[in-house]
């Protein structure tokens, strides 16, 4: 939900009351609309987290390991940082304890808002 508010700008399921948003959480065939400036990767980052069925969200292994994220690490200069010697981006590395998901490139503004269905 974070990550989609922080890159669309608003939360994927807000309504105009309050009993109408959990309406639209509850409601599986609800999708959020997503913006068309968006990567496929980042659509299907997305799209994945805010699975309706918990047992069909990805662990946070398999979001480290997403490649929205693997990409966004790689071109990050954060990873090659001193303070890097603590993320892990692998569980093969049982040794550190800290993950860090680095920022991601802005949206530039103004924008055009177009609902995309995943």
């Amino acid at each position: 939900v974070v990550t989609y508010e922080l890159m669309v700008g608003m939360p994927p399921f807000e309504k105009s009351s309050k009993s109408r948003t959990v309406d639209a959480i509850l409601d599986a065939k609800v999708k959020p609309a997503l913006m068309s400036g968006l990567s496929d990767e980042c659509v299907d980052f997305i799209t994945r987290c805010l699975s309706k069925k918990p047992a069909a969200r990805p662990s946070i292994q398999e979001l480290l390991d997403h490649p929205w994220i693997k990409h966004h690490w790689e071109t990050s200069s954060l990873h090659s940082s001193p303070a890097a010697s603590h993320i892990s981006m692998s569980s093969q590395d049982e040794e550190k304890d800290v993950v860090y998901i680095p920022p991601f490139d802005p949206i530039p503004f103004p924008i055009e808002v177009e609902p995309r269905l995943p």
